[in-house]
């Protein structure tokens, strides 16, 4: 009996099982070798269960640390989800996609740069209204190079060869405009990438200038910060720009192959990056995007790839290669994250969007109410979305109302509940090969 229950204790099931959890244990895989050597051995019964008692003491030391103490959870990747564009001027073509912008419902701008306009789509490429033709006037462009949208819906445009910045309402509507070339306040040289904060200052990349100028939703002029060099505090051809929900201000700058930190009002807090191709280096750095966590996404244009830091700069993940096929990029520029986190690239020479999802996004359920009527969690008017709480709290909704409901999976709860069955099981192994002993001491 003993040997029977040390037979199915190193069974080979049973040791890929636990060597599966410790992939890259070198101390536990040198002891699941040795159980698997000892199980043939030419030891007593009774030293045979001695000993395994003994080891599986140890294994279940090492179980009981993955549950008590966090295991890490598994890299994270980006896949390709879907993409939309090509080359030409009709509804949904691109003559070189510049910089991207998503508002709070999910709608994707396009600076259509060589187009001279601006296109927008939903938020899975279906073309929905364009606006703009090259020129001076009032919507009318030299070429849009930046664009950004505030939580009102407004959408600014950067006119990079007009020397100004245009405000249209989400259909196109023409608001207000500021700005004229020059080097003053209020003026622009060579502007590029726009943001706007949580308080409706807009925020603008005066490349040429070497600076970046702030203005109220109207386009009074509030404060600039910037010189030429090379020193913390200072742009060299600062291309883009973004915010995250801070207040923090994200640079990049595409010569000094860097992303730079600032308050809000222009104070120097951190900086990383340098010229290479390795994890964390660029090789011209042309758009920057952050997301609703904190996290930095930074198109690489040269090494033809976008990589992820948290926001202080710590490297997470990176995906991208040369190329024109999906995943790939032929010197992509302009980026931007949605609030579900997926990300757009604009594709600068392959004339086209792409979209990604990341491997940790929650999976994502769409609910049509077609009755009143009420249910558990709570629903936040502004969105539509329900979010659920255990069976807390209700909420009332109407007919026609699309719910989203997201569920995400704890990895690091499944990969706790999988080794407490294995502790399990190893406990009741233990349990009966003493009960054998116990019975039949000579066996």
């Amino acid at each position: 009996m003993v040997n029977k229950a040390i037979s199915k204790l190193f069974s080979e099931r049973l040791f890929q099982s636990y060597k599966g959890i410790y992939k890259g244990g070198y101390a536990m895989n040198y002891i699941f070798d040795f159980l698997r050597s000892f199980k043939s051995g030419s030891f007593k019964p009774q030293g045979k269960a001695i000993v395994c008692c003994f080891i599986m003491f140890y294994a279940m030391m090492f179980l009981l640390s993955g549950i008590l103490m966090p295991t890490e959870a598994a890299a994270e990747t980006y896949s390709f989800v879907t993409k939309w564009g090509s080359y030409g001027t009709g509804d949904g073509q691109f003559n070189n996609p510049y910089r991207i912008a998503i508002d709070g419902s999910g709608y994707v701008y396009v600076a259509d740069l060589m187009n001279s306009r601006i296109q927008k789509f939903t938020s899975d490429g279906a073309f929905v209204i364009k606006w703009g033709s090259f020129g001076t006037g009032d919507g009318q462009f030299g070429g849009p190079s930046g664009i950004a949208v505030d939580s009102n819906g407004y959408v600014y445009a950067v006119d990079g060869n007009n020397g100004r910045v245009q405000k249209f309402t989400s259909d196109g509507t023409f608001v207000a405009k500021w700005g004229t070339p020059g080097t003053g306040d209020g003026q622009f040289d060579g502007p590029d990438g726009i943001a706007v904060d949580s308080s409706g200052y807009v925020y603008v990349v005066d490349g040429y200038n070497h600076r970046v100028q702030k203005f109220t939703s109207d386009g009074a002029f509030v404060a600039k910060w910037g010189t030429p060099g090379t020193r913390d505090e200072q742009l060299y051809y600062p291309s883009s720009i973004a915010i995250d929900s801070n207040g923090y201000v994200y640079i990049i700058a595409y010569n000094n192959h860097r992303v730079q930190k600032f308050t809000s009002d222009g104070t120097f807090v951190t900086k990383w990056g340098s010229f290479g191709t390795g994890d964390g280096q660029f090789n011209g750095p042309t758009g920057v995007a952050v997301d609703s966590s904190g996290y930095v996404y930074v198109v690489d244009l040269w090494n033809d790839r976008v990589q992820k830091f948290t926001s202080d700069g710590i490297f997470v993940t990176k995906w991208g290669s040369p190329g024109t096929g999906d995943g790939q990029f032929y010197h992509a520029i302009g980026i931007a994250v949605d609030r579900m986190g997926y990300v757009f690239v604009g594709d600068f020479y392959s004339y086209r969007i792409q979209k990604f999802q990341s491997s940790n996004m929650p999976t994502t359920y769409t609910l049509t109410v077609t009755k009143p009527g009420t249910g558990s969690g709570t629903l936040t008017p502004s969105s539509g979305t329900l979010t659920w709480s255990g069976s807390t709290g209700t909420a009332s909704y109407s007919p026609g109302t699309s719910v989203t409901l997201t569920a995400t999976a704890d990895k690091r709860r499944l990969h706790r509940t999988t080794k407490l069955l294995l502790l399990q099981q190893l406990m009741q192994y233990i349990i009966n090969i003493l009960h054998s002993l116990e019975q039949n001491p000579e066996v």
